[in-house]
């Protein structure tokens, strides 16, 4: 049972590694986004990428089936109550907040705020011929000199820190609950 818990950490490290490649191409694209405001940018069409990427934000898929199978035949199961509890914690508190709670609250400003500003600035190039499909601005001067649009861009690139902190938070806990698996695993071998 310790393996399979140890294989599902191993699976969400995994998972939350890609997802901070994402999270880091948005939060670069933010910045640039706002030195383009700040510095007062003249459009040029490689500004695209940082319009279409600005967005990119992380929705953790975590593998948990072992710790549901663990809690089925009892937690107490695990003796070392050290280890078991830090299972717990990762499960049940860490990955909810990762997972749920936090995004939830990104979600609810993209769909109250950032998204009704987005639509007012932005048409999707439906006919890229890339695999995204990239966002173009209606009228950049207007959308560069509005100040909600800056604000908004703000509070993205906000949301893209704390996720990219609390995710590599997540990721140093996993790896060392990984170690201690791995010296509970000897011992018990």
């Amino acid at each position: 049972m310790l393996q399979d818990i140890r294989n599902d950490i191993n699976k969400n490290i995994g998972n939350l590694e890609e997802g901070l490649l994402l999270l880091n191409e948005g939060k670069l694209s933010s910045l640039n986004v706002l030195n383009y405001i700040e510095t007062k940018q003249v459009y040029a069409e490689s500004m695209i990428k940082d319009f279409t990427n600005f967005t990119n934000y992380c929705d953790p898929v975590f593998t948990e089936a072992s710790f549901e199978n663990l809690k089925n035949v009892g937690v107490n199961l695990i003796s070392n109550h050290l280890l078991r509890n830090r299972i717990i914690e990762l499960f049940e508190i860490d990955m909810d907040i990762l997972d749920v709670s936090y995004l939830n609250e990104h979600n609810n400003y993209m769909t109250s705020a950032a998204n009704p500003v987005f639509s007012k600035y932005f048409y999707y190039n439906w006919k890229s011929i890339k695999s995204i499909n990239e966002k173009i601005p209606f009228d950049y001067d207007m959308m560069m000199a509005d100040k909600q649009f800056y604000s908004i861009y703000s509070c993205i690139l906000y949301h893209q820190k704390i996720a990219l902190l609390r995710s590599e938070v997540f990721i140093e806990k996993s790896k060392l609950l990984h170690a201690a698996f791995e010296e509970q695993i000897n011992l018990l071998q």
